[in-house]
């Protein structure tokens, strides 16, 4: 499970439509350049978690062509110049078997409603794979009209088609048990936001957010854990 955050925890990946194509492109493509299978991937305003299977020990390259692709992408879409990741080096954790994967999945599809931005995983506006993982559907990507040439060598259209590894079984029961956990995780994000009085953001709110603020405290937009 890959980890990175923004630099000062900016919201420099709020979910506007830009972003989440800009960022899944760069994922299909880092994912066809090295080999590696991506099984899950869901972006806050202000990081990422995106889950690999990686046989061909090419984590390195793959974070690299990633973090890399994005930076440069979305600092143009952006209008900037300054760096786009934190320093720090991205964390990346090794799952050890299929709870593990089950778990961290079901983790990072419920950040957003965690940090009480919407409802449910499947209603976050941002990068956001989960339903493509539950339904077992592929995500075919447009070129960014932005940063990428025309006549270059990126193509048209990618296509970010979610693995599974044979040996954690089933992927119809994988499904089923990251259903269960959502709606478990959801469960207590909704009692903990009826507790406090709360109310969700909402996806159209979260596309809003100016990309150059950052939370005054580890809440709403980060869920960063």
């Amino acid at each position: 499970m890959i980890t990175r955050r923004c630099t000062g925890r900016m919201h420099l990946l709020r979910p506007d439509a830009a972003t989440t194509q800009t960022f899944l492109y760069c994922l299909a493509h880092a994912a066809e350049q090295t080999g590696v299978t991506v099984l899950f991937s869901v972006a806050m305003s202000n990081h990422h978690h995106t889950i690999i299977y990686d046989p061909e020990d090419s984590l390195s390259e793959f974070m690299r062509y990633l973090h890399g692709l994005v930076a440069r992408a979305m600092n143009w879409l952006r209008g900037r110049e300054e760096i786009f990741w934190e320093k720090v080096q991205p964390n990346a954790t090794h799952l050890v078997d299929l709870a593990d994967v089950l778990a961290r999945m079901a983790y990072a599809a419920v950040n957003p409603v965690k940090a009480q931005l919407v409802e449910h995983a499947e209603h976050w506006p941002g990068v956001n794979t989960t339903d493509a993982f539950l339904r077992g559907t592929s995500l075919t990507v447009q070129r960014p009209a932005h940063f990428f040439r025309d006549d270059g060598d990126m193509p048209e259209h990618l296509t970010l088609t979610l693995g599974w590894p044979e040996h954690l079984g089933p992927v119809q029961e994988a499904r089923q048990a990251v259903r269960g956990l959502i709606a478990d995780l959801e469960a207590r994000a909704r009692q903990d936001r009826v507790s406090q009085g709360r109310r969700v953001l909402g996806a159209d709110a979260a596309r809003r957010v100016d990309f150059n603020s950052r939370p005054s405290t580890c809440l709403l937009y980060t869920s960063d854990a």
